[in-house]
């Protein structure tokens, strides 16, 4: 008796482990549908759908957002409502668990270690959404809420290897980190912004800022439309391509890597100060020297190059 009961569960153990793994054939070879794994077992449904992550109702009051999630297609936007919270829907999060915690007016949102759907525990997972067709995935989508009114102080975004839509927004200081994925930037407004390219690149379209910091060292760093006081642009061995003004004063440095700086205004409204190694500094196509351009009334322009290449070009 004990044996032939043994014997059923054996198959039924079987039976329901092979059933999930057609499935999951079926779906990677085509098919859409909804993965529902609960306490109770699998469903089935007529939509595909993705890990879904929110907050809670009772979320406390932040004014500050560090988030660093891994690498996926995901679009980040800020958005106004009458509470604070967060939502998160990334197709590839069946293998990744996340830490969302606000402490100290901060809201944190960090990968855990990855995690694959064979490990999860079906007696006490509660509900869990799974896709299983990550080779045709939608976009993935990071929301995060603050009441009407309300702006962030402090914004971090390290964005892995992967592409990144931000949706524009406004605080009062930015910093946006790019190891190697490829990030596309909406409108920005802050006192200071800090823009990070390490062997990725990132792109950014209308940032309106005080301060602002680019920094390439291996990858491409493209702003588009940037209106901002103090300008400091670094390049090592990447490429860094800026279009737009610095009021005050700018200061481009040019190791190894290329850059190009499209400006609003005329040469003559600039007081401009080189220093060349064994690089390439050209104006308005033009190869230059050693320049050094004195005058309080103008914007000071320091740009210097030691073996790589700086194409300045004036309206």
């Amino acid at each position: 008796m004990k044996h032939a009961f043994k014997t059923i569960w054996l198959i039924v153990v079987v039976v329901f482990f092979l059933g999930l793994a057609l499935v999951a054939v079926g779906l990677m070879t085509g098919a859409s549908r909804r993965i529902q794994l609960t306490s109770h077992g699998v469903e089935l449904g007529g939509s595909r759908v993705v890990y879904v992550q929110k907050s809670d109702l009772d979320t406390p009051a932040f004014t500050n957002v560090t988030l660093d999630i891994p690498a996926t297609w995901t679009q980040v936007s800020f958005e106004q409502g009458d509470s604070y919270g967060y939502e998160i829907k990334l197709p590839s999060a069946a293998q990744q668990d996340f830490d969302c915690t606000v402490q100290n007016e901060t809201l944190h949102i960090a990968a855990k270690s990855d995690r694959n759907w064979t490990d999860l525990n079906l007696i006490n997972l509660g509900e869990v959404n799974l896709d299983w067709t990550d080779r045709g995935y939608e976009q993935g989508k990071v929301i995060i809420y603050v009441p009407h009114g309300v702006q962030f102080d402090n914004v971090q975004l390290n964005l892995a290897a992967g592409d990144y839509t931000v949706d524009a927004f406004s605080a009062r200081q930015v910093a946006v980190s790019c190891p190697a994925g490829n990030v596309r930037l909406g409108q920005i407004t802050a006192s200071r912004v800090a823009l990070s390219v390490q062997s990725g690149s990132m792109r950014s379209d209308g940032v309106t800022t005080t301060t602002l910091i680019e920094t390439v060292t291996a990858g491409e760093l493209t702003s588009l439309n940037a209106e901002t006081v103090v300008a400091s642009l670094s390049a090592t061995t990447g490429e860094l391509r800026f279009t737009g003004d610095a009021s005050k004063q700018m200061t481009a440095k040019v190791n190894t890597g290329e850059t190009w700086l499209n400006l609003e205004r005329p040469r003559n409204a600039y007081a401009l100060t080189t220093s060349v190694a064994t690089g390439n500094l050209s104006v308005n196509g033009r190869s230059v020297g050693q320049v050094h351009e004195t005058d309080s009334n103008l914007t000071k322009l320091n740009a210097s190059v030691v073996t790589g290449t700086a194409h300045l070009v004036f309206k």
